[in-house]
């Protein structure tokens, strides 16, 4: 019973009960009986709201336990774009055998329709000149201008260039792609003119960005982090619990609770099996290497926050992270190697990403190699 209805209950009362005197047979009684009992009901049915509404609490369910996440919404955002032209090509060969002999039968000749859509056609106009000597001009012939390049290669089999031009823009039904002479060049009757057309034309731009959402280096995750909300242990470790750990000439005292908080398998075996009173000496588990790593790990589990690290360090403490199992200094520790995300250490990134099963790095560093695929293969080959 609530502590407000104990005050209904023994509390003097609010309300004045009419003693029933008399006979009920007038009429006037009777009216006067049923308003003092509706008043009254009413009063009574008044205060039993009031009596709901301050019985009224709200009780606290722990909930389950939940899995590691950032708390704090990104504040360093890190991306990249890239705008390519949309194009395509179209590589087309006119093989013309006998070719000197044509100046005597037309004065001009037209290739076969190309690609497939028939849309381009190249045509040559031959201008007679004095002393067997012919002007030669290549036009393309388009049903639609377009926006691209063009380049022409004049060849005579087997494989002799006798010219080549380019041209860029916008290109319309008869542009001239090239003009010869054949007084510039030996051409005999049975020689094969060969014209080389490779056409591209553009469609559209095309705009790719990745992004990652990283955290601020500024983030303390300690106190406010949800892996530190329904916390449930299998023996609860007093407040005054404490581990003291010798990492080499340093010594670190270190709440139970925090440890166990940490949600790490490693220290809450240390929990649950370490003796009050005596010390944990790393110093001798731990090569040279990993003392300064797991001296991190300890302050991390007490401050909740990454000290200032650089890249070769936060690489060492993630593979330690890793090892001692704790999720939330792992994925701290792949956000900021993300920062430094180049691409020339992509590579390196992504790999050490899948040997410690850091999904975080390893996805978007490999979102960043494929965004640049060119980029970081001629690094390689360099």
């Amino acid at each position: 019973m609530s502590v407000a209805r104990k005050r209904k209950i023994i509390g003097p009362a609010t309300r004045t009960i009419v003693p029933y005197r008399g006979v009920r047979g007038s009429t006037d009684q009777d009216s006067t009986e049923k308003r003092i009992r509706r008043k009254t009901e009413e009063e009574v049915t008044s205060d039993s709201e009031e009596e709901s509404d301050e019985d009224i609490c709200t009780e606290i369910v722990p909930g389950k336990e939940q899995t590691v996440s950032l708390p704090l919404s990104p504040s360093y955002i890190k991306s990249c774009s890239r705008t390519q032209i949309k194009s395509t090509i179209v590589d087309h060969t006119w093989k013309i055998d006998q070719f000197m002999c044509l100046p005597n039968i037309t004065s001009m000749i037209k290739s076969p329709p190309f690609p497939d859509t028939g849309q381009y056609m190249i045509q040559i106009d031959i201008l007679r000149q004095p002393d067997t000597i012919c002007v030669l001009k290549f036009c393309i012939l388009t049903s639609k201008t377009f926006n691209g390049s063009c380049t022409t290669t004049i060849m005579l089999q087997p494989a002799r260039t006798l010219t080549s031009r380019f041209i860029t823009g916008g290109i319309s039904n008869k542009t001239l792609l090239l003009e010869i002479s054949t007084s510039n060049f030996q051409i005999h009757y049975s020689d094969t003119l060969i014209v080389h057309c490779k056409l591209e034309y553009f469609h559209e731009l095309e705009h790719e960005t990745t992004r990652m959402n990283l955290i601020p280096s500024s983030t303390v995750f300690s106190k406010d982090a949800r892996y530190f909300e329904n916390l449930i242990f299998d023996k609860e470790p007093k407040d005054e619990e404490s581990i003291k750990f010798v990492v080499g000439r340093e010594q670190y005292f270190v709440s139970k609770k925090l440890l166990w908080a940490s949600k790490s398998s490693y220290f809450k075996n240390i929990c649950r099996t370490h003796e009050q009173g005596r010390e944990k000496n790393m110093t001798k588990e731990l090569t040279s290497n990993e003392l300064q790593t797991f001296k991190q790990i300890l302050l991390y589990i007490i401050t909740g926050s990454v000290k200032q690290c650089d890249y070769d360090m936060l690489k060492k403490l993630l593979t330690a992270a890793d090892k001692y199992d704790v999720l939330a200094l792992k994925l701290t520790c792949e956000h900021y190697l993300l920062r430094s995300l180049t691409i020339e250490n992509a590579v390196e990134l992504v790999q050490l990403a899948s040997s410690c099963n850091a999904k975080f790095l390893e996805v978007h560093s490999a979102n960043f190699i494929k965004f640049h695929t060119k980029e970081i293969t001629n690094t390689k080959e360099c």
